[in-house]
C-alpha cells in the first residue's frame, strides 16, 4: 500500500497549504513530552502502510474516521484533546473532550425497508430542527470533527439545508443515504450548503437481490444514479456496502 501511495506523497509534499498546516500542526504539538520527528513519521507510516491515501480537491483523505488534511477540521481532530498543552499525550490516552466522529439520526422516514435497518420504527417522532439545530452546536463546541447525517434517509428531512448550513467547516459533513431522491442538481446543492461527502448504499452489484433486500423497486438505480450524480457535483463519495457474513464465500460475494 505504501508504494501506491507515493505518488499521492509526493504530490502532498509540494502542496503549499499541507505545508502551512504540518507547521501549524507542529506548533500545537511541540511542547508535547511525546513529540519527536521520528515519532511523527512513525505515525504517519502506519497510516500509509494499511490505508490507501486519496486527494480529491487539494486535500487527503485516509478513511472515513480520520479528518481530511489539510482542513480546519483536522485542527479541530487536535483540539479533541482536554489539555491542549499535551496533545499527543491525551490522545495517547484518550482523554478527549467530545467523540471523534458521531452519527445524527435527523429522521426515521424512509421509503425503503431495508433488512439491516436500525430504524425500522418509521413512525417514531423526529426531533425537531432547533433541537438538531442545537445538538449540532454543541457538537461543534466539543470539538467534533466529524458529523455524519443518517436516517432513516436524511434526503427526506424538510429542513436538510438549515441543518447542513448550520455545521461550520470546523467539522467534516457527511451525508448517509439510499440516493432515494437524490438528483444532480441537488448534489450539488448540497455541496453549496457545505456537505464535504455522501456515503451511498449499495448492498449488492446484483440488481435483483438488492431489490429483494430492500424492498424498493428502484434501489439499485438510484445508488447508481446517487453514485454518478455525487462524483460530478464534486462531492467525496464513497460506496457503504453491508454484506452479512453468510453471504461471503471465496468463490463470490452476492
Amino acid at each position: 500500500m505504501l508504494l501506491t501511495n507515493l505518488k499521492v506523497i509526493f504530490k502532498m509534499s509540494t502542496d503549499k497549504n499541507v505545508r502551512l498546516q504540518l507547521r501549524q500542526t507542529k506548533e500545537m504539538i511541540k511542547n508535547d513530552k511525546l513529540y519527536s520527528t521520528f515519532k511523527m513519521l512513525k505515525f504517519a507510516l502506519k497510516f500509509l502502510t494499511r490505508d490507501k491515501l486519496t486527494s480529491h480537491q487539494g486535500i487527503y483523505y485516509v478513511n472515513f474516521a480520520f479528518p481530511v488534511f489539510p482542513s480546519p477540521a483536522f485542527i479541530t481532530f487536535l483540539n479533541l484533546a482536554r489539555d491542549k498543552q499535551n496533545i499527543l499525550t491525551s490522545h495517547a490516552f484518550c482523554k478527549k473532550t467530545a467523540p471523534l466522529s458521531i452519527c445524527l439520526t435527523i429522521t426515521t422516514k424512509c421509503n425503503y425497508d431495508c433488512y439491516y435497518c436500525g430504524s425500522k420504527d418509521k413512525n417514531k417522532t423526529d426531533l425537531s430542527t432547533d433541537d438538531w439545530k442545537k445538538i449540532i452546536a454543541d457538537l461543534q463546541k466539543m470539538n467534533t470533527p466529524i458529523i455524519f447525517f443518517t436516517g432513516g434517509e436524511p434526503l427526506l428531512h424538510p429542513d436538510l439545508k438549515e441543518l447542513c448550513q448550520c455545521v461550520t467547516d470546523k467539522s467534516l459533513l457527511y451525508i448517509l443515504t439510499t440516493g432515494d431522491g437524490l438528483t444532480l442538481e441537488r448534489a450539488k446543492k448540497l455541496k453549496e450548503y457545505g456537505v464535504f461527502g455522501l456515503g451511498i448504499s449499495l448492498t449488492t452489484c446484483d440488481e435483483i437481490i438488492d431489490i429483494e433486500k430492500r424492498q424498493h423497486g428502484k434501489c439499485y438505480q438510484n445508488a447508481i444514479n446517487a453514485i454518478k450524480y455525487s462524483v460530478k457535483a464534486g462531492l467525496f463519495t464513497t460506496v457503504i456496502a453491508v454484506i452479512p457474513k453468510n453471504e461471503v464465500n471465496e468463490k463470490k460475494v452476492v
